[in-house]
């Protein structure tokens, strides 16, 4: 199993991309791409819930990781609640929100590079 921080690289990496194609594709298929990309992040997520707690010495989460992977906005906080103490899940979900907008900015940066590229 990849490690976690290889998995948020893969993460980051996808949203780039994600900027990138919005930026080039034409406007019927954005649809198709977001599924797309949706689903990549969620088999992502998926595989980052398992490595971390493989990392930490914890047992397999089970559904937890799979509603983290299936809807990532909600089902992360509640992977955090489930498998930390308190104090430690909501520092760990702030910094999820926070990776959350970096990554928004980094999806509208990369595109509005590549838009830039194209002219």
């Amino acid at each position: 199993m990849p490690s976690t921080r290889t998995l948020l690289a893969c993460i980051t990496g996808s949203f780039a991309l994600a900027g990138a194609f919005d930026a080039t594709l034409p406007a019927s298929a954005l649809p198709g791409m977001t599924i797309l990309h949706g689903l990549v992040v969620g088999v992502l997520t998926y595989m980052w819930c398992r490595a971390e707690a493989m990392a930490r010495r914890q047992p397999p989460p089970g559904r937890s990781a799979l509603f983290a992977g299936v809807f990532p906005l909600l089902g992360l906080p509640c992977y955090f609640f489930r498998t930390r103490p308190w104090r430690r899940a909501v520092q760990d979900t702030s910094l999820a929100a926070a990776l959350c907008v970096a990554l928004w900015l980094l999806h509208r940066g990369s595109a509005e590079v590549a838009g830039r590229l194209l002219r």
